[in-house]
């Protein structure tokens, strides 16, 4: 039996840099079949990272690789290709079965899924190790019971059928390194994905970087994220031992991160990325890079922080979300005074360089419930003013399937709506009109190597219109480009003075952009995120 797995999450564009993360949940499906798995006659053949593939080229490295069970990872980035990916390869392989996975799937949630798209044999929601090895067993007739199937959806007898939700707690498979037992496995993917990303790109070696899971699951519930939605809101920690999988990457020199919700929140944590940090030579590729810190541990937070901005090339962000306390209520997020967090960023950036301080940014969403381009706007000088941080990394509020927020009660509690919206892959798409793009996007026919783009759906409030987010986005871009200078030693009149000026330039901006795209946007019901050109008839994937 030989099974396939595509991820489709690492793409150079996207990137824009040869750090790439790679999807680590194969390793953990196969690491989970080799310990508990009936049928050992299985083929693990190697995974598919990459987001460049057209249908086309998909296809034929299946039919290449002879493959018995396909597994597809949906995210919002991938889901629309390997729906098409799923429905074309069953039509000229009947016999190959599907197995689909990941956060973007609701078919527990929402019956009919699999009526809808038949291609499809099984759908795999919340922790996959488990139900993944019984679909093994299961369609190889090792073990054809199912009465104790977990986390599976099926169609049966003409009826959609969801098997009980379990959490997933084997302590014995959490004791175990997935790294060191699979040591030749994974360092072959790793060679392959290079190889494939050569093929396309011709740029050399890529860094990978592996994200460790220590910590599965998140206490809180921010309406916005599908962190542990399928995982219920309790924490499983692992007990293996993290100092010999920081050798085994330091070993091999490949850099990891954290696949945690909160790392930091366990005082262990902070040995581990201690350990990891004692082993960081900057001329090598292996680090232990930090992303998610713990929201309300903030001693955690100041000490692994100011450690990584001395040392390591990367920004690091404070997840902040939202600046102001009713829009955090509303999200259900933890509730950190805006006072607090300007101390903890003032502690951070005392007794560190001033290069470090320029990696240090604030992480913030645009159109939550609550939110108003004059708070935002407000709250942006108050964070220069009190901190003199105006590094902003924003994200429009994507709706993720099974977050609590794809809710109809909460939807109409904060009177939201939607819009579809196509994020361009690549940073330029030339020589087209606005109704070939607006086309070729509303006909799904973007995953092509002349165009690429994800679809999502953008969550917008009765508080702001679709061009205003659209202003405030981009006044982010330019705060965080303009000159240090231009901020230095300013009092808040000063202040305030500068980012209404370049709020102003924004707004200029933008209304030059909305006679171009309305017409399509009515006409095609979709928008395109990018600013367009008409005389050089490019859009770029920012405004």
């Amino acid at each position: 039996m030989r099974i396939k797995f595509f991820a489709g999450g690492i793409d150079l564009h996207q990137r824009g840099n040869k750090r790439l993360f790679v999807n680590s949940s194969y390793w953990c499906l196969r690491h989970y079949n080799n310990i508990y798995g009936k049928n050992k006659d299985v083929t693990w053949l190697m995974p598919e990272y990459l987001s460049v593939y057209t249908l086309d080229e998909a296809i034929e490295i299946i039919k290449n690789d002879n493959v018995d069970i396909l597994c597809l990872s949906m995210f919002i980035w991938s889901y629309d290709f390997h729906i098409e990916l799923a429905k074309k390869i069953k039509s000229i392989q009947p016999n190959i079965k599907i197995i689909m996975g990941g956060p973007e799937l609701t078919a527990h949630k929402k019956p009919g899924f699999l009526k809808q798209h038949p291609y499809v044999d099984f759908v795999v929601y919340g922790d996959g190790e488990q139900a993944f090895t019984q679909l093994i067993d299961y369609i190889s007739g090792t073990d054809t019971d199912k009465s104790k199937w977990i986390n599976i959806v099926e169609v049966n007898n003409e009826k959609e059928v969801v098997y009980p939700y379990q959490r997933f707690t084997d302590q014995e498979y959490y004791s175990r390194s997935l790294y060191i037992e699979q040591e030749n496995f994974i360092l072959r993917c790793l060679e392959y994905t290079n190889e494939q990303l050569n093929k396309y790109y011709k740029k050399g070696n890529h860094v990978f970087v592996i994200p460790v899971e220590f910590t599965r699951g998140c206490m809180y519930s921010c309406t916005f994220c599908d962190w542990s939605q399928n995982l219920t809101k309790k924490v499983i920690r692992a007990k293996r031992n993290f100092f010999k999988d920081i050798d085994f990457f330091h070993k091999h020199d490949i850099a990891i991160t954290d696949a945690d919700a909160n790392f930091g929140q366990y005082k262990e944590d902070i040995e581990i990325f201690d350990y990891a940090l004692s082993k960081y030579d900057p001329s090598k590729n292996f680090m232990f890079a930090v992303i998610n810190l713990p929201k309300l541990k903030k001693s955690a937070s100041e000490h692994i922080m100011k450690l990584q901005l001395e040392r390591f090339p990367i920004t690091q962000a404070i997840a902040m979300q939202d600046m102001d306390d009713e829009v955090l209520k509303n999200i259900d997020r933890p509730s950190i005074s805006l006072t607090e967090h300007f101390n903890l960023i003032n502690r951070i950036k005392e007794g560190i360089s001033v290069e470090a301080v320029k990696k240090l940014e604030v992480q913030l969403m645009i159109g939550l419930p609550g939110q108003n381009l004059a708070n935002s706007t407000n709250n942006i000088i108050e964070m220069i003013h009190n901190t003199g941080i105006k590094n902003f990394s924003v994200a429009i509020w994507e709706l993720l399937a099974n977050s609590p927020a794809n809710d109809k009660l909460y939807l109409a509690l904060h009177k939201l709506k939607f819009d579809k919206v196509y994020y361009l892959n690549h940073t330029t798409i030339a020589g087209h009109d606005l109704d070939w793009l607006y086309s070729t996007a509303a006909g799904n026919i973007h995953n092509t190597k002349l165009f690429k783009c994800h679809k999502a759906e953008i969550v917008q409030s009765g508080h702001f219109t679709w061009w205003e987010m659209q202003i405030l986005r981009n006044l982010y871009i330019l705060l965080r480009t303009a000159p240090e200078s231009l901020f230095k030693n300013k009092d808040r009149a000063q202040l305030e003075n500068i980012v209404y000026r370049l709020y102003r330039f924004s707004k200029q901006k933008i209304n030059n952009q909305i006679p171009l795209h309305q017409p399509f946007i009515e006409k095609y019901n979709i928008r395109i995120v990018g600013h367009y050109d008409p005389v050089k008839k490019i859009m770029y994937d920012k405004w």
